[in-house]
């Protein structure tokens, strides 16, 4: 019997919060760690001020001040700078009567791990995505199971959006266990979906295919995103694709897009996306220090997603949310 692909009743925003916590945490303790709050003090600071006084990756100092800013425990101000909230003035500089010392002990390992994170010179320190190829095929395995069961509920979800109403032949790049070419075919039946990844990853795909019945409508095609994109489609998906690349390796996934799709045809980019003034969601921004520790990416804002997609010659992009915390950017080709 084929399984049936069903929408959860509510988003897991709650569970999302919790984990964002854990990550959350070790952040601040990071901070404290390296006396960011007594360093900053008083004065304005940015994310390249304190790339530069603490020795850190821009994008490291990005998801730091990004979690601080989501608990509110540093303040975005209008000139783009920011500044620590009074929170952080009465519990985290030392000077403080209420100083709260050591908010986790050195031998935690989530600390030691994001600790060693924000100090890795923007490599990551327990990399899963960005070298897939280089893993153990039980150890991708159970890497793709786990972002099997983080994607099937959005899955549905997103594949009852109009944008793959029009859509007839989709390239799902990076489409891994296959969970959200099922939901797009789940909800469009016009629709013939091909994933593009890795051979072990496709192998992975074409079960989860079979249970839910769309061997006819979905295939699979082993190779690399980073080689030319196959031509002859109208469509193609990064879903949770892009958060783990570098803005240059984005850029050329979306200039690679953009060249493979037939003219007219559509980029669909499946992400949780970042405020514009990079203060929350707190999940979202947890997500990019999750980056930092096992990628090479972050959680984008949707200026940044635009500014890619445009700068790859797409016109007309349209962010509409999907589920939770998800959001599907589209872009066109010029017919």
């Amino acid at each position: 019997m084929t399984k049936t692909l069903l929408t959860p009743p509510v988003a897991d925003l709650n569970i999302q919060e919790m984990l964002a916590m854990r990550r959350s945490l070790a952040t601040v303790a990071t901070a404290q760690h390296i006396d960011f709050f007594d360093t900053v003090g008083s004065d304005p600071f940015t994310i390249e001020s304190v790339s530069r006084q603490f020795s850190m990756s821009l994008r490291a100092s990005e998801a730091m001040i990004a979690v601080l800013n989501s608990l509110k425990l540093s303040i975005p101000q209008d000139d783009g700078s920011f500044v620590l909230s009074d929170e952080s003035k009465t519990y985290l500089m030392k000077d403080s009567p209420f100083y709260r010392m050591n908010l986790l002990g050195d031998d935690d390992p989530v600390f030691s791990q994001h600790r060693d994170a924000f100090a890795a010179d923007d490599k990551p320190v327990d990399p899963f995505a960005v070298d897939l190829g280089n893993l153990d095929s039980e150890v991708v395995e159970k890497f793709m199971k786990r972002m099997h069961m983080l994607t099937l509920p959005t899955a549905a979800a997103l594949g009852k959006l109009p944008a793959f109403g029009s859509i007839k032949k989709l390239l799902d790049v990076g489409g891994g266990s296959g969970s959200l070419s099922i939901g797009v075919a789940t909800h469009n039946p016009n629709t013939q979906i091909t994933i593009l990844d890795l051979e072990p990853v496709c192998e992975i795909a074409k079960r989860n295919i079979e249970e839910y019945g769309f061997s006819d409508r979905i295939g699979t095609l082993p190779g690399s995103m980073f080689e030319p994109l196959p031509k002859g489609y109208d469509g193609i998906l990064f879903g949770n694709i892009f958060h783990d690349w570098d803005l240059e390796t984005c850029k050329k996934l979306a200039k690679s897009s953009f060249e493979a799709l037939e003219p007219g045809g559509t980029i669909c980019i499946q992400e949780m996306i970042l405020w514009p003034k990079k203060d929350g969601p707190l999940a979202v921004a947890a997500f990019s220090v999750g980056m930092l520790v096992h990628e090479l990416g972050k959680q984008f804002t949707q200026a940044e997603l635009e500014g890619i997609l445009g700068g790859a010659g797409f016109i007309d992009v349209q962010v509409t949310p999907s589920f939770g915390h998800y959001s599907l950017v589209t872009a066109q080709k010029p017919a």
